[in-house]
């Protein structure tokens, strides 16, 4: 799982935060035990509460499902960084312990084979409608320090620009976007825009062990800004188009617009934004492949390709 699903709880944390502390404490172990009568074995849920103080907020003791605290995971602790609803410190006076689960919308086999996807619904969602949330939104939730806000700020173009990312290094069929598609496409907004308008890469030159891969026709920040940073930079972007995945979700953390294109992994409806402008690969029979080499996902990007360049063009020029 991804940095991505980590985003999901952030919007579940921040809203629980909200909803929670407007409660007494009677009224939250109400609401706790309703929660944990309603649904047991979805491997995810408020565990524990302290309480000491009642003249200040709760905040959120967060553990992952086999994983740890979330300031102390690789991943989660990218995404929870600065996060004002959590704490680490079990001496902090008023705690809700809440474990969460990174993939909460698999089933899977004893040896960790997928059986089943749950995205018929938003993820987020889901997970509110587990915790009994009155009100959500589906949007993560990221809180940028003072040295992450300086040192994007100081990297700013002086020009308007549209942030693009190809996903070069998946090494799946089904979650693969052609790079001469993203290519052709940046030639093409180039060709249209001329310098009115950058294009701007931002990618580590080795991301999961595998060679970055840029584009031309763009102006490329390579090993420059940490994934938090480059979403931050997105922000200031016009738009950004990318494949759906960890960088789509924390872009619309940040309310960036995104044309953003979908693999062959889920449906829709699990992760889209309204900040979203979604273009899909399958052609909505063919979801859950996780093969490396799929002639269906194979066909299906082969016809992708062809039909929605100029379609995305057309997106780019009503956004822009």
């Amino acid at each position: 799982m991804g940095l991505g699903d980590y985003i999901h709880w952030t919007a579940i944390i921040r809203d629980l935060y909200t909803e929670l502390n407007l409660m007494s404490l009677s009224q939250i172990n109400i609401f706790v035990s309703k929660i944990n009568t309603i649904s047991n074995n979805t491997g995810y849920g408020i565990t524990k509460i302290v309480s000491n103080i009642l003249s200040i907020p709760f905040k959120f003791y967060v553990n992952i499902q086999w994983k740890g605290n979330v300031i102390c995971h690789d991943q989660a602790s990218i995404i929870f960084k600065n996060n004002p609803y959590i704490s680490n410190d079990e001496s902090y006076p008023n705690l809700i312990y809440i474990t969460i689960k990174s993939d909460g919308y698999l089933d899977r086999k004893m040896n960790g084979d997928i059986i089943k996807i749950y995205d018929d619904k938003h993820v987020v969602t889901r997970y509110a409608e587990h915790f009994k949330l009155n009100s959500y939104k589906t949007e993560g939730d990221i809180h940028f320090t003072k040295d992450e806000i300086s040192k994007v700020e100081a990297h700013l173009p002086n020009t308007q620009f549209i942030l693009v990312e190809p996903q070069n290094h998946k090494d799946l069929e089904s979650r693969n976007i052609s790079f001469e598609f993203m290519q052709n496409l940046v030639n093409k907004i180039k060709y249209i825009y001329g310098n009115n308008l950058n294009i701007i890469q931002i990618s580590p030159h080795k991301f999961a062990n595998k060679e970055s891969k840029y584009l031309d026709n763009c102006i490329v920040f390579k090993d420059y800004f940490s994934y938090r940073e480059a979403l931050l930079f997105g922000k200031h972007a016009l738009l950004a188009i990318v494949p759906h995945g960890g960088l789509s979700i924390g872009l619309a953390a940040v309310n960036t617009k995104v044309i953003a294109i979908y693999p062959c992994i889920h449906k829709v409806q699990m992760t889209t934004y309204k900040s979203e402008t979604v273009y899909e690969i399958s052609d909505g029979t063919h979801y859950s492949c996780y093969l490396s080499d799929c002639n269906i996902c194979k066909s299906l990007r082969i016809k992708f390709d062809k039909n929605n360049l100029n379609k995305i063009i057309d997106s780019v020029k009503s956004m822009v």
